[in-house]
């Protein structure tokens, strides 16, 4: 108890005897409202959340209180705070320790404990919960089968507390059989098949290698394996006669999957790759550690061989890739980081395939090209022909009535920073001003020049200017007869424009002030 006054709130009136109820004022900063209303027995009821902080007065037989004609004493009401405890829980597919889109656990059985408390509640379809409970320290559990249960220990304070908890799913078991042809032919390659289990794209965890079971010492075809729940790849080859197979496995929470696959011919895809640093030099995604263009973390290929197959897979140490695959179209692409003259680039690449069997590809390059950046920032660095008694700093002015029935036109210095990836870039500058009477402004630049036009332009790069402080923008008012003056003001918009359509903006907020008067050009008829 606080004993601290509740203002801006509405409290419910509701009668005992059928007189229906009543929505009250809000209250003062006091606490206090006063109403009038009809002799009898009334309850008070308020339920009002507001940014994780719930306050409620229930209405009960104890709480009712008795109201006579003619003045009655004042009613004191305490109201009781509870906060809001939430929160996500989630299965980690990426393995980013963080809860992301999609990895939300729906139906998990959330307790929270304290004392004489104990709630129970179910997650939602994204793995959301949330319960109001009087502040305190708790213990929130998780129950559902198939994932481990968690308990964790939450402080809530009196605007409330958010908790996401990772669950670990256990182990399952999956398994199948491979075959080829009948049981003599494969028993003739079954010593050198390899197995493979690859996480799909999305699926952070290591590839797996299935063990082989074994009858009599002998292998049949047989396989099995422990892994984590969720979208698997089964690689199966004999590379030494070009024999492959692949299939998705959907290893479901408790209960697993099980897959047969039949070994048949596939194909050799030979890729190679390469980037070009900003410096023109050549590299393969091998080249990690390239002095003055660093790739960020190890890179890989994507690869997507359709019906739900695609995954990660790194190149060697040629920044080559060579894969036996099944028949069919494949893509392989990829995004990644350098970061070469203290900046951070980004790069892309991508090359689609026909896989045919029982050959290999002609070596197909894959190229990355640097995605372009043309960002810049804009701010004002000074005004000048504002009226000095606005306070509103250099991108909010006052403009100054003059004598000829006009504004004073209003200078601005603006200072451009790039902060793209460019060598050189030339910019485009524009203005825009809204308002009811926008046509009868003028909005003017030049870039040092001194020569005022409607646009002007610059030159700004990494080889080039990094910071142009010269942009000058001259802003002329409608004059005093056509010109509002509004309360938020005008805004004028500098849109800066660069190559591939990029685009920059700008604003300054110019006042009219008001101006008070009137003029009689006829005298009046006396009455």
């Amino acid at each position: 108890y606080s004993g601290e006054a509740l203002g801006d709130i509405s409290l419910d009136l509701s009668s005992e005897d059928g007189l229906g109820s009543i929505h009250l004022d809000s209250t003062d900063s006091s606490g206090v409202v006063d109403v009038a209303v009809a002799p009898g027995t009334w309850n008070a009821e308020l339920n009002l959340t507001v940014e994780g902080q719930r306050w409620t007065v229930d209405a009960s037989n104890e709480s009712a209180f008795q109201v006579v004609a003619g003045n009655n004493s004042a009613l004191n009401l305490t109201a009781s705070l509870s906060a809001e405890l939430s929160g996500n829980v989630y299965w980690d597919f990426n393995d980013d320790n963080a809860s992301n889109v999609g990895e939300g656990v729906s139906n998990v059985a959330i307790y929270v404990l304290s004392g004489d408390v104990n709630l129970s509640l179910i997650t939602d379809d994204s793995g959301d919960w949330s319960v109001f409970v009087t502040p305190g320290d708790y213990s929130v559990q998780t129950e559902i089968y198939g994932f481990s249960d968690e308990n964790i220990s939450i402080t809530v304070w009196g605007n409330g507390n958010s908790v996401d908890i990772e669950l670990t799913a256990g182990a399952v078991v999956v398994g199948g059989i491979i075959s080829y042809i009948d049981a003599e032919q494969f028993a003739n390659i079954a010593d050198d098949v390899v197995l493979e289990l690859i996480p799909v794209e999305g699926l952070v965890r290591e590839r797996i290698t299935p063990d082989k079971v074994l009858v009599d010492g002998e292998w049949l075809g047989n396989w099995s394996a422990e892994v984590e729940p969720g979208d698997w790849i089964l690689r199966a080859t004999y590379e030494d006669d070009d024999l492959v197979a692949m299939g998705l496995l959907e290893a479901n929470v408790t209960v697993g999957d099980y897959m047969n696959l039949e070994l048949t011919f596939g194909g050799w895809l030979v890729l190679a790759t390469e980037w070009f640093d900003y410096d023109g030099d050549t590299h393969t995604l091998a080249d990690i550690d390239v002095e003055g263009a660093d790739i960020v973390g190890e890179p890989e290929l994507l690869m997507n061989i359709g019906a739900g197959m695609k995954w990660r897979t790194p190149v060697n140490d040629e920044g080559l890739l060579e894969i036996l695959l099944i028949t069919g179209n494949i893509d392989a692409s990829s995004k990644i980081e350098i970061v070469q003259r203290n900046l951070t680039m980004e790069y892309s690449g991508g090359h689609g395939r026909h896989v045919r069997p029982g050959q290999e590809s002609p070596l197909v390059v894959l190229s990355y090209g640097r995605l372009t950046n043309h960002e810049v920032s804009i701010s004002t660095l000074s005004s000048t022909g504002n009226d000095s008694s606005h306070d509103g700093g250099v991108n909010d002015v006052m403009a100054i009535a003059n004598a000829d029935g006009g504004f004073d036109s209003l200078e601005f210095v603006v200072g451009v920073n790039y902060e793209g990836h460019e060598p050189f870039d030339t910019f485009s500058v524009y203005g825009a001003v809204a308002g009811t009477d926008s046509k009868d402004w003028l909005v003017e630049f030049h870039n040092g020049s001194g020569d005022w036009n409607l646009t002007t332009t610059f030159d700004m790069g990494r080889d080039n200017v990094l910071n142009f402080s010269n942009l000058n923008v001259k802003v002329t008012p409608a004059n005093q007869s056509i010109a509002h003056s509004f309360e938020n003001g005008h805004t004028i918009t500098l849109q800066i424009m660069g190559p591939e359509g990029y685009l920059g903006e700008h604003y300054i907020t110019v006042r009219i002030p008001q101006i008070h008067g009137f003029e009689l050009t006829e005298p009046m008829d006396e009455v």
